[in-house]
């Protein structure tokens, strides 16, 4: 049974580099039959944890001579391995989509199934069953015919047998005899990203990542002193105090328009694609495009404490998710709140997906629409409402706001599976393209709703904020560590800015929860609660990013970037800078941060 769960790994392993090599077709796979020899201590560690419970069972077997017993071993045996193809499957059209090995943020989508299906395509969703079926059947048969013998004869060798195997069994799951029991790291042998996630078990992974998650009373993440790692953190903040002044006037109307997944490499003026967002960059002479802006995290609930709360995100967490611990966290809309400004949210999609209800109530938005509040001829068939019927309502309900008023809207039609009205611009059914046709089609509702915009009274006292909640592994299909998929846009434009400022870009490197900050000394009010957000637009700020991905951290300053590796304790080679090392200033500042707001995290 063993052998049998050892080359149900082995499949999928080998499915892994063949997807791998399709969606990186520029990567390099040599070693790659080195991923099956690595995995194996894994593997095996996997395997004992499937047949502990069947061999307990089948230990009585030898005792208790009934038949019952027998087809509940079978049955046992048989769920826990089809728990392990389905592991095997999904993981598969995880890596697809997100880049990364099927984990416990993965699997928390699983409690809201409608909108984990709606990142998949109506044709994946027939698929996909009709595979898992075939799988499951498949696996039935290779059980019933090589797992399980016809005849059981006992004898008392055989009860001798059975004492050992169920003996070595502790030993296969901690993966050997030493001290320590065995992690993800033993499966790392390549400075190839693809190659070490292939050689990892993806049961073994999940449950591992399923058991990391649940632990928030303790940080995990410790490189130092936490009183030296809270010093060097505070010394990353600026004061902000001789900031540049681009707002018209002390309380603009401020409207912050969050673009799904619009990564740089779709914006002609940060070095990406040309003709994708015309509208966006002839929009950038309206106002300032900072250039090297990163987003914390990698997906969109992991935005919305980054942007209003000025809070980066976390290794295997969300703070969304937790309503105890957002609500001791400051709110940008709250502080506009209580400067009499009304605010409102809009969102084209389901308000109550990883908490986004609650958190904006805690926000202190007073008018929060979600997708309820459009007809069902308006929706795309997945995620909710087409960006451009979202943006329209986002008009109408701006014109009921009284000012000043903060807005935020959230868009979605560059969500997978990037369904949109609107013909083809791009030729080509790649999921590149779709992804390109979906970024056209939400830069061509945004050249419509400035048009109206523009034309309203309030416009003029108006300050947009236009940003990415996440960056993107597509169009250019970077790898799930690559900086590149952190960088995001940034533009304060609109007739609240300050003519002399207007058509600017400023370079200076910062995050996406620096947005508060930032925002809030243009505004005149204090930041001070936001201790790791950090004004773009101090002339003494210390230019940095930290990025976070569950398996590692990165960061990027003047200096360079680097991505850090938790498993293996190690530096990633492809995307880090030369030279590079743990005692090098930007790891000692990087990691201090993620020291101290993970600590922080902890004990909210």
């Amino acid at each position: 049974m063993i052998v049998y769960t050892m080359l149900v790994f082995a499949v999928f392993r080998g499915l892994f580099l063949i997807e791998a090599l399709i969606i990186h077709p520029e990567l390099s796979f040599k070693g790659w039959a080195l991923s099956f020899i690595h995995g194996i201590r894994l593997d095996i560690s996997a395997s004992s944890y499937i047949v502990a419970l069947p061999f307990l069972v089948w230990l009585m077997t030898g005792f208790i001579h009934r038949d019952w017993l027998h087809k509940i071993f079978h049955f046992v045996f048989y769920v826990f391995t089809s728990v392990a193809v389905l592991t095997g499957f999904i993981n598969l059209i995880v890596y697809h989509v997100w880049g990364t090995l099927f984990n416990a943020r993965a699997l928390a989508f699983a409690t809201q199934p409608k909108e984990m299906l709606a990142s998949l395509t109506s044709v994946q969703l027939i698929i996909a069953p009709l595979i898992i079926i075939v799988l499951i059947v498949i696996n039935y048969k290779l059980c019933r015919s090589y797992c399980f013998p016809e005849n059981y004869e006992h004898h008392p060798k055989h009860s001798i047998l059975r004492f050992l195997i169920i003996a070595c069994i502790p030993i296969g799951i901690r993966g050997g005899l030493q001290q320590i029991p065995i992690n993800e790291s033993a499966s790392y042998y390549s400075d190839e990203a693809h190659l070490n996630l292939a050689a990892t078990n993806p049961l073994w992974y999940l449950l591992n990542s399923i058991y990391k998650s649940g632990d928030i009373k303790r940080n995990e993440y410790q490189f130092r002193a936490a009183g030296e790692a809270k010093k060097i953190c505070s010394q990353l903040k600026s004061d902000g105090g001789d900031s540049l002044q681009f707002f018209k006037s002390p309380r603009p109307n401020i409207v912050m328009i969050v673009l799904e997944s619009w990564t740089s490499d779709i914006i002609e003026p940060l070095g990406g694609d040309s003709n994708i967002t015309p509208f966006f960059t002839s929009f950038c002479q309206e106002g300032i495009l900072f250039s090297n802006i990163y987003a914390s995290g990698r997906r969109t609930d992991q935005m919305f404490p980054s942007i209003l709360s000025g809070f980066p995100a976390q290794p295997n967490h969300s703070i969304i998710r937790y309503s105890d611990k957002t609500s001791k966290l400051p709110f940008f809309s709250q502080y506009l709140g209580k400067q009499g400004y009304e605010t409102a949210f809009l969102y084209g999609g389901v308000l109550e997906f990883a908490n986004m209800r609650s958190y904006l109530l805690q926000g202190g938005f007073k008018t929060i629409i979600g997708k309820e509040a459009f007809a069902s001829a308006d929706m795309n068939s997945k995620w909710g409402a087409h960006d451009g019927v979202v943006l329209n309502k986002e008009l109408e309900v701006i014109n009921g706001l009284k000012t000043p008023f903060f807005s935020m809207i959230l868009t979605l039609s560059t969500h997978e599976p990037f369904e949109v009205p609107m013909k083809s611009k791009i030729a080509g059914k790649s999921e590149s393209n779709k992804f390109r046709n979906a970024a056209a089609y939400t830069d061509e509702s945004l050249k419509e709703f400035f048009s109206k915009a523009k034309q309203q009274a309030w416009y003029s006292n108006t300050v947009f904020v236009l940003v990415a909640d996440h960056g993107h592994l597509l169009p250019r299909n970077h790898e799930y560590a690559d900086p590149a998929c952190y960088r995001i846009p940034l533009l304060i434009a609109g007739g609240g800015i300050n003519p002399e400022f207007k058509g600017t870009k400023y370079e200076a490197i910062g995050a996406q929860n620096d947005i508060p900050s930032t925002l809030l000394k243009q505004l005149g009010m204090s930041d001070t609660a936001f201790i790791y957000s950090n004004n773009l637009l101090s002339k003494t700020r210390e230019n940095h990013a930290y990025l976070n991905f569950d398996d590692g951290f990165g960061y990027v300053d003047n200096s360079g970037s680097w991505m850090y590796n938790f498993t293996n304790k190690k530096f990633i080679p492809a995307f880090s800078k030369k030279g590079i090392s743990t005692s090098d200033s930007s790891f000692i500042k990087g990691s201090s941060y993620l020291q101290t707001f993970y600590e922080q995290f902890v004990g909210l």
